[in-house]
């Protein structure tokens, strides 16, 4: 008997699983679960190749599964946890199963049941947490066009808009503008406009510059110092709104993760000094979010 849990992404996958003994097994790695980038038909076989795998190497059948639960990004609406509850008892799992946003998985993976907060900058950003209630709130994680602040991509963009600024003669002298010139091979900085508007360039593109920023901070830039600066108060404004929605122990945990957040040493500390004024209980996330929905596997088939 197992319990299986996946925490799916755009680009790819992992499934980690527990017997009713608690021994570990995994990680397995499998392709993108998010409905967001891939036909429904190839998300639902990129599930299934990905159980199978698992069970392959058991040498068990489906029903061996005893509770299972996918995290993934692209569960954004009551509509889509239908949507992929459909997609898995198509794949054959009769087991008790959950579908929850990836953001759950991480807190899970944590908090194991508790109240809390999670707070992730990666590529994009999203805040959530859950209170002693068991009641969830999410803020935030709107997507690039209309939110997703103090994420990777906003860090990236806000670089190269102040650095165009600068360019111009309207914004302060920065070091981003060279930086940003070495990273992209340009001559000009206003050729990286023939680059940002590339029909193949992508969100994790632009992200990507947020490691010039931090590189230009820990050079004492002050463009570069004001946009983490900005970053961090958009994150922190983002648990705070969460906290003021929720019934939360004095000390809540708040759990930071992503990359963008665990990448830049400057922003985590400007990050935790703006959320100690709330709770002094302040982490980086130290477990796989994988286990966070075996965590859910395990409680959904009690």
């Amino acid at each position: 008997m197992y319990f299986a849990g996946i925490d799916g992404g755009g680009t790819k996958s992992r499934l980690m699983a527990v017997d009713e003994n608690g021994r570990l097994y995994g990680p397995y790695i499998g392709k993108s679960t998010n409905i967001y980038s891939n036909p429904v038909s190839v998300v639902q076989s990129n599930i299934k190749s990905l159980i199978l795998d698992f069970m392959s190497a058991q040498e068990a059948e489906l029903d061996a599964l005893a509770g299972f639960c996918l995290g993934s990004a692209g569960v954004d609406l009551p509509q889509n946890v239908l949507d992929y509850e459909e997609m898995l008892r198509g794949i054959g799992l009769g087991c008790p199963l959950k579908v929850v946003n990836d953001v759950e998985i991480v807190l899970e993976s944590e908090a194991k049941g508790q109240p809390g907060i999670v707070a992730i900058s990666g590529t994009g950003s999203i805040v959530f947490g859950k209170d002693e209630t068991r009641a969830a709130v999410r803020v935030g994680g709107w997507g690039y066009l209309v939110g997703d602040e103090g994420s990777g991509y906003w860090i990236g963009r806000e670089a190269v808009r102040r650095s165009l600024c600068s360019y111009d003669g309207r914004g302060e002298e920065t070091v981003l503008i060279p930086l940003l010139m070495e990273a992209c091979k340009l001559k000009d900085l206003s050729e990286i406009i023939d680059m940002i508007y590339a029909p193949d360039t992508n969100k994790s593109d632009v992200a990507a510059f947020s490691r010039l920023v931090d590189q230009a901070a820990r050079a004492q830039d002050r463009v570069a110092g004001q946009i983490l600066e900005e970053a961090a108060e958009d994150l922190a404004a983002a648990v705070c709104a969460a906290r003021k929605r929720m019934q939360l122990p004095e000390e809540f945990p708040v759990i930071l993760s992503g990359g963008t957040i665990l990448g830049s040493e400057i922003l985590y500390r400007k990050l935790v000094s703006k959320l100690e004024t709330i709770t002094g209980n302040i982490r980086r996330t130290q477990q796989e979010p994988c286990m966070g929905a075996v965590y859910l596997a395990q409680n959904c088939a009690l």
